[in-house]
């Protein structure tokens, strides 16, 4: 991928929710916005589902997910080996199905880590990426120009971000 990417770590949905709605405030192209994140630990039924037109995810925080899945283009729920269950969405479903797809080994990673790193992640990067999923954070990240990534960037570090890197 010829692009910059931004990718912000957020420890709650609510500073998440805050974050897009930042980022629709200051116009910026939402289909370049990414989301994944677990749903938590916990013994609690979840699914996605689709019926007719209509697609909704059934989970403790099926609210945020639906919200967020409004906004951004594409969705998707997994279950990835050594993370757990993710939701995803934004263009990173995309990234993942393909790095599914693709008949790489992926040397340790996970379908997300091998889509992360496809887009231009260094591998020590994807590794923390992986293991604050596995902590139950959530990984806020968009793509696009070294001018659209950093606009994106300066708006996500006015949030509650834990964490926030861009990469050429």
């Amino acid at each position: 991928m010829n692009t910059a990417i931004v990718v912000a770590i957020y420890s709650d949905q609510a500073e998440v929710e805050k974050a897009i709605q930042a980022l629709r405030q200051s116009d910026v192209d939402m289909q370049h916005v990414s989301l994944v994140g677990r749903e938590g630990a916990g013994d609690a039924l979840s699914g996605l589902y689709h019926l007719g037109s209509e697609l909704k995810y059934w989970g403790p925080l099926s609210t945020f997910w639906g919200g967020v899945w409004s906004v951004l283009f594409g969705c998707a729920f997994f279950a990835v080996p050594s993370i757990g269950p993710v939701l995803v969405g934004g263009p990173l479903v995309r990234w993942i199905v393909e790095a599914l797809e693709r008949t790489i080994d992926m040397a340790e990673l996970s379908a997300v880590g091998a889509a992360l790193h496809h887009a231009g992640l260094p591998r020590a990067t994807v590794l923390e990426c992986e293991a604050a999923l596995r902590a139950t954070q959530m990984l806020l990240m968009a793509h696009g120009s070294a001018t659209e990534v950093s606009r994106v960037n300066d708006v996500l570090r006015t949030t509650a971000v834990v964490e926030c890197r861009v990469y050429p």
